[in-house]
């Protein structure tokens, strides 16, 4: 299976044809569409993550150390995500691995999640 082409590679494979290099209305439009999806791909979204930061540390401070969680249970253990989705949660636990602040933990087809233990 190949690699993912993405539009930014297409655009330079079209740049490098002779019929549209002949055709300079083409030119300056590929190279137009070219610098917008960089100008896109290069704009953080800081609404997301300022929030996402926030609930990371709720996650942190309301989790006890010695107990698995699956995301479920973060749920539960954080008020602040009552009535939130798994979907919505399981993000911030993965970002949190990632970060060294949990630690994931496979238990047959469930998915933990225990706070990381701290100089390990």
């Amino acid at each position: 299976m190949s690699k993912k082409i993405t539009k930014v590679q297409k655009y330079d494979m079209l740049l490098a044809l002779g019929d549209v290099q002949a055709n300079e209305m083409l030119v300056e439009f590929i190279k137009a569409e070219k610098e917008l999806l960089v100008k896109k791909n290069a704009r953080p979204n800081a609404k997301v993550n300022k929030e996402k930061e926030a609930n990371k540390a709720l996650v942190a401070d309301n989790l006890d150390p010695d107990t698995l969680y699956s995301v479920s249970d973060v749920i539960k253990a954080v008020p602040e995500f009552d009535g939130w989705t798994t979907q919505k949660v399981s993000p911030i636990c993965k970002a949190l691995v990632d970060d060294g602040i949990l630690e994931k933990v496979e238990d047959k087809k469930k998915t933990l999640y225990r706070l990381a233990k701290v100089g390990a």
